[in-house]
């Protein structure tokens, strides 16, 4: 409830939409988590734990293709970025 408040507060907290995601993750939710997981990184594509964690997720699910996108599309949108090597 917090983090929804938060969320409606300020509605561009890539923070909040990425606990949501971790929220939906835990509680088994996996669609309404990669929708948050999307929703953050679109919000912040510069912060690589939310493609990291999405990834993750993907690989979870035996998603390895979709997985390996993710982490490519990581990659270029920052290549400099040591915690996406």
């Amino acid at each position: 409830a917090l983090i929804k408040a938060a969320l409606k507060e300020d509605p561009q907290s890539h923070e909040a939409v990425f606990l949501l995601a971790i929220a939906a993750q835990k509680s088994g939710q996996p669609k309404e988590a990669m929708n948050f997981f999307a929703q953050a990184q679109s919000l912040a594509p510069t912060e690589p734990a939310y493609a990291l964690s999405q990834a993750a997720m993907l690989t979870e699910m035996g998603y390895h293709k979709e997985a390996a996108k993710c982490l490519a599309s990581a990659v270029q949108r920052m290549p400099s970025h040591a915690d996406i090597w």
